[in-house]
């Protein structure tokens, strides 16, 4: 379960890098962004939960612990990808820009309603705003949906689901990036959603199903789920913003997390999934994730730059320098965060 979880942060995290991915015509592939960031916030409340849930319930969990283990697990790399993207826009930066820089170094930008706050900086650290936010509300948030009875924790999700419909129903487009996608506790039903699939895997794991032990029905499962996904994906761009932003890739989503944490042997799909090479990307997505987006910026303009000497590569080729430059700043930061913390 952990390796093909693992595997699948590095397949959703290629849409978010397809996403900011914009070359020679090619349109960037706004429905990857949209799903992978909804995937990784539910992810973080499922694993969360299987990890810290029995010492939640046990009484053994120390809230104060665990924000300063998770703080100290993401602070760094943000720093540091905040400092290099202030020195790569260092020409550009004004005294007006200085409040954003602030708020993006304390991590509190997703709570100010305008882009020049939440993607200040290393844009793509907005995530991390939020998941600060998500991590303060677990233990409170696991608590409740744990504890409910199935009719409630449903009715509980009736009157979620129903408020969020209230709220996608009255804002305009041009708040939705604002509200609906970077807004912490607007995420956090995401989040929540995480817990709520790690109860019902719970449950489900304890039964007998032959989607759970026979490899033929777990990869008509497989496949069955991710042609759902590329469903999602392809209707993505004929959803009103308000519904595609987020809740779209809800049920698709939470069905990839039960079926891959619920499986015993897997099907073909897990099988790859379990591929050391991939396991590996897996495990360093959060870097990668923390440098795509500069990296990418990067390349492409030095690509635009050269273009008056030499010709302009293919989309292939210039796909292939921003992959190479994200994994070589990712490798770079990775070297940095570990020499400045052994010498600490």
């Amino acid at each position: 379960m952990i390796e093909t979880l693992q595997s699948l942060r590095f397949i959703f995290f290629v849409m978010i890098f397809m996403s900011h991915f914009g070359y020679d015509g090619l349109p960037t592939f706004d429905a990857g962004g949209d799903c992978g960031v909804s995937f990784f916030f539910i992810l973080s409340g499922f694993v969360l939960a299987s990890a810290y849930g029995d010492k939640i319930v046990s009484g053994s969990f120390r809230h104060r612990t665990f924000m300063v283990r998770r703080i100290s697990k993401i602070y760094p790399l943000h720093l540091l990808c905040l400092l290099a993207a202030i020195a790569i826009g260092i020409r550009h930066i004004g005294a007006h820009d200085l409040p954003a820089l602030l708020s993006n170094l304390l991590l509190i930008q997703s709570w100010i309603p305008s882009a020049d706050f939440y993607f200040s900086g290393n844009a793509v650290s907005w995530f991390l705003s939020d998941i600060l936010f998500c991590y303060a509300v677990f233990p409170f948030i696991f608590r409740a949906v744990s504890r409910m009875a199935p009719a409630t924790l449903i009715g509980t999700w009736v009157a979620v689901l129903a408020a969020y419909a209230v709220l996608l129903c009255n804002i305009p487009d041009t708040m939705t990036n604002a509200i609906v996608y970077v807004f912490p506790p607007v995420r956090a039903v995401d989040f929540a959603i995480g817990m709520t699939i790690w109860r019902i895997a719970s449950r489900l794991k304890g039964r007998h199903s032959a989607v759970l032990e026979s490899r033929l029905a777990a990869t008509a499962a497989e496949l069955t789920v991710f042609a759902a996904l590329a469903a999602m994906l392809a209707i993505h761009q004929n959803v009103s913003l308000q519904i595609r932003t987020a809740c779209l890739f809800w049920p698709v989503n939470m069905a990839v997390i039960l079926l891959f944490a619920c499986e015993r042997q897997g099907g073909a799909m897990a099988w790859l999934l379990r591929r050391k090479p991939l396991i590996w990307l897996g495990n360093i997505s959060f870097p990668l994730f923390m440098v795509h987006q500069m990296a990418i910026s990067i390349t492409l303009t030095v690509l635009l730059r050269l273009s008056a000497i030499i010709p302009e590569p293919p989309c292939w080729l210039a796909l292939t320098l921003c992959a190479a430059t994200t994994l070589a700043g990712t490798t770079l930061a990775q070297y940095i965060k570990v020499r400045v913390q052994s010498d600490e």
